[in-house]
Order: structure tokens, then C-alpha cells, then sequence
């Protein structure tokens, strides 16, 4: 019995020793917890550049290769939008991007797009006869990469922008927004849509 018991806590210690994280998982987890204190102070400082109409100086938080579209579209927006404060109840950082929420429009277009029907692979060829060990050439033994840590980060902010009125409306709301970080080089930068301000939900 006593030869059970030693067997069952050899199995537990190697299954508690399997759960433990790895150095590399609780790398990634102190990154994420720094890169998530900077995404707040990014957060808030874009968008309260956004609630005070500095577009310009906001552009500078915005994906470089979208900058462009931020500003042609703030003009548009910064005549048509009035928001007093914001609150940022939540923020998140991943490795993975986040995934995004789908407009009505694109939504509608997916499902009258019709779904290809997959076609069957082809059923795999099996050689027969016998095969000899000298025929089979030894597979070089791979061994496993260090695991490296990511240059790419992505976080989502989901702000409040509270007493918002849109042009012509009157209608004063409380709205809450998805915004899409990207961490790069060190900075944060927003992947942004302006346009989103304007839709009424």
C-alpha cells in the first residue's frame, strides 16, 4: 500500500511541476502588465486631445500609415461632434490581435456572399510492399527554438465618451467605444476610425 501511496505523490508532484509557468509565459505576463500601465497613459492622453478638438496633436498617437485618412476625416468630425469628458473603464493587452466588431453594412455582405463548398482531399497513396531499414534515410534531429520575445503587441481601450451630441441631434449620449492599439517600436499607436463617432447607435 505504502509503495501506492509513493507512486500517486511521484505522479502529483510531476503533474504540479507540468502546471507550474514557464520562464518564457511569465516573461510575457510582466511585458503585458508594463505595456498595460502605458496603454492607459496613451489612451488617455489621445483621447483627450480627441475631446478637446486637437486632432493634430492626437495624429501623432495614430498608425503612421493612417494618418492621413485621421486627419481629412477629423474635419468632418470635429464640426459635427461636441463631447464634454471620457472615462477608460477597460483596457487589455494580447499578443494576438483583438478582434474587431463588424459594421451592419459588412455584416449584410457576408451573408449574401455564398460559402465555397470544400472539396474532399484526395485520399492519401499508400506504397505497398516491404520496406527496409536502409531504405529509410534518419530524420536530422530538430531541436526546439528558444522562445523569443514579441516585438508586436496589441491592446484594446474601451472608452466612454460621455455627454456627446452629433450634429444635428440634439441628443445628448453616453458612448462607448472600442479603439485598437499597436505596439511598435517601443510606442503606441491607435489604429483609428474617426467615422465611428458619427454612427448612431
Amino acid at each position: 500500500m505504502s509503495k501506492l501511496r509513493f507512486l500517486l505523490l511521484i505522479l502529483l508532484v510531476l503533474v504540479l511541476a507540468g502546471a507550474k509557468p514557464s520562464c518564457y509565459d511569465k516573461r510575457i505576463n510582466k511585458k503585458q502588465k508594463e505595456l498595460l500601465e502605458e496603454l492607459k497613459t496613451y489612451s488617455a492622453s489621445y483621447n483627450r486631445m480627441i475631446i478637446w478638438g486637437d486632432f493634430d496633436g492626437a495624429s501623432a498617437a495614430v498608425v503612421p500609415e493612417k494618418r492621413v485618412d485621421f486627419l481629412e476625416q477629423s474635419q468632418h468630425v470635429a464640426s459635427m461632434v461636441r463631447i464634454e469628458d471620457f472615462t477608460i473603464p477597460l483596457c487589455q493587452v494580447s499578443t494576438v490581435p483583438f478582434p474587431r466588431e463588424e459594421k451592419d453594412e459588412e455584416k449584410g455582405e457576408r451573408e449574401t456572399e455564398a460559402t465555397p463548398v470544400p472539396t474532399p482531399a484526395p485520399p492519401p497513396v499508400e506504397t505497398v510492399g516491404p520496406e527496409s531499414d536502409q531504405d529509410k534515410t534518419p530524420e536530422p534531429e530538430v531541436k526546439p527554438e528558444k522562445k523569443k520575445m514579441p516585438k508586436i503587441f496589441y491592446g484594446m481601450a474601451l472608452v466612454r465618451y460621455i455627454n456627446m451630441t452629433v450634429n444635428p441631434s440634439v441628443t445628448v449620449r453616453n458612448r462607448l467605444i472600442r479603439q485598437y492599439w499597436i505596439y511598435l517600436d517601443g510606442v503606441w499607436y491607435c489604429d483609428a476610425d474617426l467615422e465611428e463617432m458619427l454612427e448612431q447607435h
